[in-house]
């Protein structure tokens, strides 16, 4: 199960009022849920959500740099509706490693972002092979652009354009993994859910 939260981007910003209370409603919608291991964004809004939805479970939360938002460098307000405007463009290429496109002053391109999407699933694959669990079941939260890559990378493009994505809406998928003769292989991806939201209705 994932959690994704849109928000400031890369921006290091605490959760609004509404924030918090988005995070507790998808928190209770959780409270049933085991989870074996919990990773979110080292942004604190992100954290922040992670640790609503752990509660008293005393699990550990891991904040990982790997699943932090996409870095738009320093973007004056004045570039905020061309930096849309590209986003939209990027959104309907299906090749993302054509999409090498930096915004300004140290800004992240989709293939960078995709990069370390794909590091992400080597390194959770093999966090969740090393659990004692036969099936373990990994909570992530981070941020929409970075889900929404995440997203494209597991359902290819078999599964269409990502739903609109909603503050603590959850993504749940499937992975079938295992030990190749070079590395983790991924076998099989289901999807359980897409953006779903309903405990904010």
């Amino acid at each position: 199960r994932s959690l994704h939260y849109t928000g400031d981007g890369d921006l290091d910003t605490e959760l609004t009022a509404l924030g918090r209370q988005q995070a507790a409603l998808v928190a209770a919608r959780l409270r049933d849920t085991d989870f074996h291991l919990a990773v979110s964004s080292d942004l604190v809004r992100a954290r922040d959500t992670a640790l609503a939805v752990l509660g008293a479970r005393g699990l550990e939360l891991e904040q990982w740099p790997l699943v932090r938002e996409r870095k738009f460098g320093g973007v004056l307000e004045g570039e905020l509706a061309l930096i849309k405007a590209q986003c939209r463009v990027e959104a309907a290429v299906v090749d993302r490693e054509l999409l090498t496109w930096r915004p300004p002053q140290g800004g992240e391109s989709v293939a960078d972002m995709a990069a370390r999407v794909r590091l992400f699933l080597q390194e959770v694959a093999a966090r969740a092979m090393a659990l004692p669990q036969p099936c373990p079941r990994v909570l992530v939260a981070s941020h929409a652009l970075w889900m929404a890559e995440l997203y494209r990378q597991l359902a290819g493009p078999g599964w269409g354009e990502k739903p609109l994505l909603r503050n603590t809406g959850i993504d749940s998928y499937r992975l079938a993994v295992r030990q190749g003769e070079e590395g983790l292989v991924r076998e099989g991806v289901e999807c359980l859910m897409v953006s779903c939201a309903s405990h904010l209705d």
